[in-house]
């Protein structure tokens, strides 16, 4: 049933049940065979899988779902890694080094 329903529906269209009949009811020729074969194959890849930005969504998607762990903690370093520079350059920022050298020591002490 998985090969028939590709979209996981739960049912089949009646296009696809004609495309699969025709499929099944083939030529002796090869190539018209072939076609027919080819343009099986097509429809029966699912929905979400047929138009290039859909399948680098479903791809995506899949991706981020996979992941989402380590995404966490990813976006979790690097917002704390901001605010421990913004901290810091605005602590740089109101001494007298700033008149001096300018913001390079703001940057220079927020990296490190």
């Amino acid at each position: 049933m998985e090969e028939l329903d590709p979209d996981h529906c739960g049912y089949i269209d009646i296009w696809q049940l004609e495309t699969l009949l025709r499929g099944m009811v083939g030529t002796s020729e090869g190539s018209t065979k072939l076609k027919r074969t080819h343009s099986l194959t097509k429809t029966m890849i699912p929905m979400s899988y047929r138009h290039p930005v859909m399948k680098t969504m479903s791809t995506t998607a899949e991706f981020i779902h996979e992941n989402w762990k380590r995404i966490w903690m990813v976006a979790l370093w690097v917002v704390i890694n901001v605010l421990l520079f913004t901290y810091k350059f605005v602590q740089y920022s109101h001494k007298a080094a700033l008149q001096v050298m300018g913001y390079w020591v703001c940057v220079a002490k927020g990296a490190a």
